[in-house]
């Protein structure tokens, strides 16, 4: 044969392959394609489906730049643990897998799969040599529970290599007798499992371990701290902690978590009237205790409830308006979770249909440096408020220069620069009624 049609043919076919999809990262640029790689694939992705163990599947990481994200694909499952060998390994607990959709050559080690009633993790791919993804798949037999942030109960699926306990050494010394040993784990990297570390506490079911021998070292990639998609550790039996272990829910240090949401107004009020509540928020956790802030890593925001619509209502910013006399609590749940709540009564009289000036707003009773509060009123007669009502505010007592006040309409803002000796008094007019307080202004 004329060695050109050779050449002209592997040309023809070495392009067509380069130009075939695959979703394997950068990193493996390096690799070359073998001939009829591509029709490997396509053949795979239409005749996989007529096999007895066809899944569909859920599957993180096919796009690299997304190691957590779902993909839906389908998988076929084969048993990987022979008649022998499963006398001490369960059948089910370990399968190769082959991913259908051609596309897919590349699946990331720790990715978990969700298929078959259960949460598997990718513990040995084949990703360097295999034509098709390939991967050595563990069932996630049991799963560790922890808190999030905001006090959620969760749950990391992990493996565990064999339920039989290694090293065992009963102490009989102990007044409650415990069979100390240990078990091999394997846990996804991610940002809950990060937190975990030699000797940290942790009960995975119903039993309390403490770990041993943690490694966050088995990159995919040398160079790469990022590149590790896997945590294997011991996890050594240990005692319970009663005193601090919320076992309810088998969740370590789980009673060293506190949330407590404080919220703040005027409590009585008349029908007709508007009234501002604001919420805080303080957080403990493992003995530190500080307050919530608002941020892009931890939103926080909060749904506001009344129990009596005909005596008061509340919108979803905790704006009160009073309907009739009577008292309504008002209830304040934390969005990110609502096991988390306070209450706060308000009493509503009867409508005053003499015109006043009242705040709607919850007046502090000082302001940090830095601070800045809005501060609103309203205008009534006969019950109602006034829309548009001209209100003049008037700022004296505090030192020139420890506060500024910017006025919009019925709203004044005022942020404290320094401490002063006299409180700032605050008054606000409209039509001879008038209304006022005093905030202390506090330096550093």
């Amino acid at each position: 044969m004329d060695k050109s049609i050779i050449k002209d043919t592997l040309i023809s076919y070495t392009g067509r392959i380069n130009r075939g999809r695959t979703n394997a990262p950068s990193q493996y640029k390096d690799r070359q394609r073998q001939l009829y790689a591509d029709e490997t694939r396509l053949f795979a992705e239409q005749y996989d489906r007529f096999s007895s163990d066809y899944v569909e599947a859920k599957v993180q990481g096919l796009n690299p730049l997304k190691p957590f994200e779902y993909t839906d694909v389908h998988l076929r499952f084969s048993n990987m643990i022979t008649g022998a060998s499963a006398l001490v390994t369960v059948f089910d607990n370990y399968k190769m897998v082959e991913i259908a959709e051609s596309q897919y050559n590349y699946i990331r080690r720790g990715a978990k799969v969700i298929t078959m009633g259960n949460v598997w993790m990718s513990i040995n791919p084949d990703n360097m040599s295999g034509v098709q993804g390939h991967t050595v798949l563990q069932r996630c037999d049991s799963t560790w529970n922890y808190l999030d942030f905001y006090g959620n109960i969760m749950h990391e699926p992990v493996c565990v290599d064999r339920l039989d306990m290694r090293g065992v050494d009963p102490d009989s010394q102990r007044s409650t007798m415990i069979n100390t040993g240990y078990y091999n784990i394997k846990v996804q990297n991610n940002e809950q499992t990060k937190q975990l570390g030699n000797n940290s506490r942790l009960y995975i079911g119903n039993t309390c371990f403490y770990i041993a021998g943690y490694a966050e070292m088995s990159r995919e990639f040398t160079y790469e701290e990022d590149s590790v998609g896997m945590l294997i550790f011991r996890a050594m039996v240990e005692e319970p902690n009663m005193a601090i272990d919320d076992l309810d829910h088998y969740v370590a240090n789980g009673k060293t978590f506190s949330w407590t949401i404080t919220i703040a107004g005027i409590s009585t009020i008349k029908a007709g009237e508007e009234t501002i509540l604001t919420a805080s928020s303080t957080r403990t956790a493992e003995e530190h205790t500080a307050v919530v802030e608002d941020t892009p890593e931890h939103h926080i925001a909060y749904q506001w409830e009344s129990s009596d619509e005909d005596v008061a209502i509340v919108d979803a910013f905790g704006n009160v308006e009073g309907v009739s006399e009577g008292t309504a609590t008002i209830t304040c749940y934390l969005e990110q979770n609502p096991d988390i709540s306070a209450t706060f009564d308000i009493t509503v009289s009867g409508v005053s249909t003499e015109p006043h000036v009242s705040f709607t707003s919850t007046l502090p009773e000082r302001l940090r440096m830095f601070e800045t509060v809005p501060i609103s009123v309203n205008y009534y007669e006969n019950g109602e408020v006034v829309p548009d009502a001209e209100i003049t505010f008037t700022f004296s007592g505090a030192e020139e220069g420890s506060y500024t006040a910017t006025v919009n309409g019925n709203i004044a803002s005022i942020k404290c620069w320094s401490g002063s000796i006299e409180p700032l008094h605050i008054t606000a007019e409209c039509n001879g009624c008038g209304v006022g307080a005093f905030i202390e202004l506090e330096g550093i």
